[in-house]
Parts: C-alpha cells; sequence; structure tokens
C-alpha cells in the first residue's frame, strides 16, 4: 500500500463541489450555488461569500489572482479574488456558459459551451473571441500551447481537442474522438481524459495516442504532482500512472461510488472534489502506508433543555464525572460563561455503565442544581473491533435504555433515568430524549449527541531503525475537525504485536496531544487495542475523552506470507558487486536462515531457489556466479 492508495474524506460546510485550485498557500474549491470553499492544509475547509448563486465549474490561480467561472443554464459567470477569500464579479460579455478556464503566455483563457472563448490579460477584463468548433469542458495550458477538450453536439464523430497559441485562433488537434473528454492536464506532455476510460496522451497537443486505463468508467478530472498523473471519474474511480500511459486503478472505502469531477495537488498530497472532499496521504514520506482508524469510548452529550418546576425552562449541562459531591467540572470564562465538557464516559469496571455530571441552569445562567447521572448503555459489538455499535458512526445508533441520576445539591435525592438515543447509520450524530423521575415527578429533556472518531494513516519505515509516521484527523461533529500530527520509532517484539512509545501529536488547533504507550495485537492485517490520550479535549483544564479503541490496517505483504510488513521479520539486505567475470552476492552470516531466489524480471511472479550453496566468507555468505548466468533479480526468502 503506498500514499494514493488512501484517500480521506474531508468534512466540508457544503457538498456542492465541482473544480479546485491551489494557490497562495490554500486550496480553492468551487461548486453549485456560488459554493466557495478553502483550505490551507485540505482538512479543515471554510465556507466563502461568492455573492451569488450560480453554479461555478472551475476555478485557477496565477499572475497573483484567482480566477473562478461557470453560469450553468445561464449567461457566463467570471469572479475573481486576490486571497481566495474576497470575491469580485468580473463582466462576461457572452451568450453561453463556461466551463474551465486556464492561464498561459501571459494570458487566462476561458472556454464554454457551444465554442465560447474568452480571454483576459489580467483576468478583470475579458474579450469574447470568435471561438471554437464545440463545447469545451476543460482547458490546459503547457509547452506553449492551450488544449480545450470536450465535444460537439451538431456531429456524429465529434471533435474532442482544439488547440491554440493564444487563445483566440484555435485549430482542431489532431485528433477525431467519439467518446466525450471531460479533464486534460500537462506535465512534460498532455494527458486527457474522457468517457468510457478514455485516456489519450500528447507531446504537444497535435498528436494523440490512446492508451489502454482498465476502466469502462468515465473520467472527468486529471492532475499531476509528485511523479505521477492521477485520473478521477464515476463510481470512485482513480487511476494513477507515472508516465500516462500505462494506469493503476486505486481502490479506497472511503470513495464508495461517488461522481470524483475534479483534482488539484500541492505539498505532497492531491485533493478531489465531487461534492464532498476527499484527500491523499502525503505522497512525499515515503515508505508503507496503513490505515488509522478510532472510535472514542466516550459519548459527547450536549446540552439538554426541559421545564423544572419551579423555574421553567432549564439547561442541564453534562461534564465528566469526578466522582464528588461539590460542584461539577466547569471552567469559568472571562466573558463570564463557563465551559464543561459534554462527555459521557465508561464507569471503570461496570461494563455498560456510563456516567456523567450536570448542572441545571435557568435562562439566565443562575445554577439551580447539580448532580450526576449514570445510563445503561448495550455493549452490541457487531464487527467486534472492541466499540460497542452505539458508539460507531457505521453502525446503528438508536436504543432505548435507562440508568440512574442524583441531586446533589441543593437537595441530595436519588431518581431514575430512561432515554431514547436516535442516530442515523453514517451519521456520527444524533439526538436523545431523556426522562428524569424522582419523588416529585417526572422531567422530560431533549439534546443532542455526537460521536468522536479518529481516521488517517500512518507511514512506515523497517530499515535501517523502525520509524513512523502518524497522520490522523479527530471528527467531533460538535466542534469540528483537528488534524493531528506526529513521529516516533516503534519497536516489533514478535510478528503478532508492535509497541509504540509515548508519542506527542500536534494538532492544527494549536494544542498539544500526548499518546501514552501501547501495545497494539495482529490479527490478521489488523492492529488493535485501547488507546489512551493524557487528555482527548485540551481546552478544559481536566483530562477528558482519554480512552479510545485504535487499529491500524496494514495490506502491505511483500513477501505473501500472511504477514504485514508492518511487523513481519525485516529480510536482510543483499549486497551485490562484480569481480573480473564473476557477480558476487552476499548477505549477513545472522541471515543463515534464508535462502537465495532469482527471477528474470521485477514483474515476475515465480522465484525459482539458487542452487548454488552459499560460501562462508568472514561475516558474510557468499554465492558466485558467472557475469552471462548472473543477469537476473534477486531476493532472500525465509527457508521452508
Amino acid at each position: 500500500m503506498d500514499a494514493l492508495d488512501i484517500w480521506l474524506l474531508r468534512p466540508a460546510p457544503s457538498q456542492n463541489s465541482i473544480g479546485i485550485t491551489y494557490g497562495r498557500g490554500m486550496f480553492v474549491a468551487v461548486g453549485y450555488g456560488g459554493t466557495i470553499l478553502t483550505s490551507t492544509t485540505g482538512v479543515v475547509w471554510t465556507n466563502q461569500v461568492s455573492g451569488t448563486d450560480r453554479r461555478l465549474d472551475d476555478v485557477t490561480f496565477a499572475n497573483g489572482i484567482f480566477v473562478a467561472v461557470g453560469g450553468g443554464d445561464l449567461n457566463p459567470i467570471i469572479l475573481t479574488s486576490p486571497d481566495g477569500i474576497a470575491w469580485t464579479q468580473r463582466s462576461a460579455n457572452s451568450a453561453y456558459p463556461l466551463t474551465s478556464v486556464a492561464y498561459g503566455n501571459g494570458t487566462f483563457v476561458a472556454v464554454g459551451v457551444a465554442g465560447t472563448a474568452m480571454t483576459s490579460v489580467d483576468g478583470l477584463s475579458w474579450v469574447a473571441g470568435p471561438g471554437m468548433l464545440s463545447t469545451r469542458h476543460k482547458i490546459a495550458y503547457g509547452n506553449g500551447t492551450f488544449v480545450a477538450v470536450g465535444y460537439d453536439p451538431g456531429f456524429g464523430s465529434p471533435i474532442g481537442i482544439e488547440v491554440s497559441t493564444n487563445g483566440v485562433t484555435w485549430s482542431q488537434g489532431g485528433t477525431s474522438s467519439s467518446t466525450e473528454l471531460y479533464g486534460v492536464a500537462f506535465a512534460g506532455g498532455f494527458v486527457a481524459v474522457g468517457s468510457a476510460g478514455t485516456i489519450l496522451t500528447s507531446p504537444d497537443g497535435g498528436i494523440w495516442t490512446q492508451q489502454h486505463s482498465g476502466t469502462s468508467k468515465s473520467l472527468f478530472g486529471i492532475s499531476y504532482g509528485n511523479g505521477s498523473f492521477v485520473a478521477v471519474g464515476n463510481s470512485g474511480t482513480i487511476l494513477t500512472s507515472t508516465d500516462g500511459v500505462a494506469w493503476t486503478s486505486r481502490d479506497s472505502p472511503s470513495l464508495g461510488a461517488n461522481l470524483l469531477q475534479s483534482i488539484s495537488y500541492a505539498d505532497g498530497r492531491f485533493v478531489v472534489t465531487g461534492g464532498q472532499i476527499w484527500q491523499s496521504a502525503d505522497t512525499t514520506l515515503g515508505g508503507s502506508y496503513a490505515t488509522i482508524s478510532g472510535h472514542c469510548l466516550s459519548v459527547d452529550l450536549g446540552s439538554f433543555s426541559g421545564a423544572l418546576p419551579p423555574y421553567g425552562t432549564v439547561t442541564n449541562y453534562v461534564t465528566t464525572f469526578d466522582g464528588a459531591t461539590g460542584v461539577p467540572l466547569e471552567d469559568q470564562l472571562t466573558n463570564g460563561e463557563f465551559r464543561t465538557s459534554g462527555e459521557l464516559r465508561p464507569r471503570v469496571g461496570q461494563a455498560g455503565v456510563y456516567e456523567a455530571d450536570y448542572l441545571t441552569r435557568t435562562w439566565d445562567g443562575t445554577l439551580v442544581q447539580y448532580g450526576g447521572f449514570t445510563l445503561n448503555l448495550p455493549l452490541v459489538d457487531s464487527d467486534t473491533n472492541g466499540v460497542p455499535d452505539l458508539l460507531q458512526a457505521d453502525q446503528p445508533g438508536d436504543a432505548t435504555i435507562g440508568g440512574t441520576a442524583s441531586s446533589d445539591w441543593p437537595v441530595a435525592s436519588s431518581l431514575t433515568t430512561s432515554a431514547t438515543l436516535l442516530r442515523s447509520v453514517g451519521s456520527g450524530s444524533g439526538s436523545y430524549r431523556i426522562q428524569v423521575s424522582g419523588p416529585g415527578g417526572s422531567a422530560f429533556y431533549t439534546g443532542t449527541l455526537h460521536l468522536l472518531e479518529l481516521g488517517g494513516y500512518v507511514a512506515y519505515s523497517r530499515q535501517p531503525t523502525n520509524l513512523i509516521h502518524v497522520e490522523m484527523t479527530r471528527t467531533d461533529p460538535g466542534s469540528g475537525v483537528v488534524q493531528l500530527l506526529g513521529s516516533s520509532s516503534f519497536v516489533v517484539p514478535n510478528t503478532e504485536s508492535l509497541g509504540l512509545p509515548q508519542l506527542r501529536l500536534q494538532g492544527s488547533d494549536g494544542a498539544a496531544y500526548t499518546l501514552l504507550p501501547m501495545s497494539l495485537t495482529r490479527v490478521g492485517r489488523n492492529y488493535s487495542n485501547t488507546m489512551t490520550f493524557v487528555d482527548g479535549n485540551p481546552f478544559t483544564s481536566w483530562p477528558d475523552y482519554t480512552q479510545w479503541v485504535w487499529t491500524l490496517s496494514d495490506s502491505t505483504d511483500s513477501d505473501g506470507n500472511g504477514i504485514p510488513d508492518l511487523t513481519d521479520v525485516v529480510p536482510p539486505k543483499l549486497r551485490i558487486f562484480t569481480s573480473q567475470n564473476h557477480v558476487t552476492i552476499a548477505w549477513p552470516v545472522s541471515a543463515s536462515g534464508y535462502g537465495l531466489e532469482a527471477c528474470s524480471g521485477v514483474l515476475e511472479t515465480v522465484w525459482s531457489r539458487v542452487e548454488i550453496a552459499p560460501t562462508m566468507i568472514g561475516e558474510e555468505l557468499q554465492v558466485l556466479q558467472p557475469i552471462a548466468e548472473a543477469q537476473q533479480f534477486y531476493r532472500l526468502r525465509l527457508a521452508p
């Protein structure tokens, strides 16, 4: 598994994105209803005001300015921004909407429906040109040439490609495509993608060659970064290639069957749009990759409101259980308000019992009651990962449960509770209705609940030492997304486990998060155990949300023995050198249990044991072969 096998869904305030670019240190995505989203990392996204409700199809950054174009079913629209935040609409004197924009040779060029083509030297003032032969979906610039791709609805054999040196005068790009083309990119040469898995390549936009994509799914976007082309399309399709000719299909569960429309690259990561937003792992880290999933064993309960005689409507604020009868945990803020944690956590030693404290306040903030309560959560764990279904977003979240409650002040009393929890499968948020009953009657309250989950990946290497880089996001639908980054060494006691020392993670929220040392146990390709944060929410003055279940999934198994490389025995390195007319293949004496194997090609699947017995010379075992017989690939494999 490498970085381009890992695609992480990034929560965004809008799921309407179509086009995307990178510039001035940020990603900018545009889409339906005038959507404009920005992110400096690709992880946390912010909605910007576009000033329009028109569809925006594409955006680019060049010459110090962002330019977004669109129009949907109406006349064209052009927006510009110096920073991706403040946007201004520009005059676009054309009858048809625009679909794409690019910059080259000192000129912005926008193309669109019915052959529309417009140019601008500064992105602010636009001139409509004589146009092209047909509708164009995408434009790119490279090697002194603009290339626009699309189709012509007026001809039986669509003219899929047109080229221009100035964006004004256009000519056919050397080929007629019988399929519709949707995307094009330049990196040393042009690569165009389209319907039914079509991929065409050209060194200059004039002569095009069709390549085998291996898919019949339509491809809509393509980008290049860190040595790879990445094409995206229908049904969650992602293809990658280092040369535009040989393509590899990638698969990630987070992509589902979504329509992926556009892609951009920056700072080692690709970002894909298609309504939602996905991001690849960091392609610059190297080594092997494994995915992370994690679930907090605590639940975030939002405040719950209802009527409490004689105070009228009150709000109950949930906070971490502290086992005392005094005022529950809360932080007084400088603005006169207060902060609680919302944490409902598992009680130590009592499986299924969850506990919290509460503070009851009237509308003006007056404290009128406090105490604690428990809820008995069902322990059903359908996927046997150590986390009750109720605490996993991908599992059912409805339940009717009971529990206890107590009032510690102003009057000590014992109460009972019953609650209904409602949460849809696939959602990390839900609602609850709780009834508190005592000698004076019953009170009914309603509130919201949120699950805390982790997702991400590790990049690791086993030689010369065991090193691991952790990149994950903590998602709390109530407070947003936090990216956590850190690196450490790790130990591999045996093939069935790995150990992580105390690990410091830097959060995108400015806080530092510390993981206590832990050991993960392997079952198949998964490594799991309980993980403990010193403090899972650094913005309260007490530790909370500390207990999680963490799973690493590693599908990299280089030798095919069923043990992921993360904890597999690291084979010794071969040393190969020539002397006179022979080639010597050598490896350490300490690896005497390994046998030497050879094959004729690196892509071969059949390896043969080298039958020549090794000779011990010093601290090495060596096999000597004539140069004419040694033109092969070699590896070491544990002897059966």
